[in-house]
């Protein structure tokens, strides 16, 4: 869990990860402490991105037709029956619930698209 709500912070922009290096100062020639950004796997760029579209797909099934519907095809695929979270932007905790939610329901959004095609989905 810790893992995870790192890089989700990360992800979110809400953590930096600083370290400590030793620079000589060009005008006194002593060594002198300074922080620097230091991620070893580069930045996340497109991750906030994805954070937002999953956020945008759980605010889809916040009424309540949507969600009986969503309950429908969860109970078809004898997958556990997870209502959408709502929460704010900032939370890591409720992040890492939606991203373990939104995992769970994936393998059921290309059925809800094709019941949306065909009519029996709004």
């Amino acid at each position: 869990m810790h893992v995870r709500s790192l890089c989700l912070q990360y992800g979110m922009d809400m953590r930096k990860n600083y370290e400590t290096v030793y620079v000589v100062a060009p005008d006194t020639n002593k060594q002198k402490k300074e922080l620097c950004l230091f991620s070893v796997g580069g930045p996340f760029p497109g991750f906030a991105a994805l954070i937002k579209k999953v956020r945008n797909l759980n605010n889809y099934f916040n009424s309540p037709q949507r969600v009986e519907r969503l309950t429908k095809v969860q109970q078809f695929y004898d997958l556990p029956e997870l209502s959408p979270i709502v929460d704010c932007d900032t939370r890591v905790a409720s992040s890492a619930t939606l991203f373990q939610r939104t995992i769970i329901n994936y393998s059921i959004f290309p059925a809800l698209r094709i019941l949306r095609r065909r009519g029996g989905v709004q």
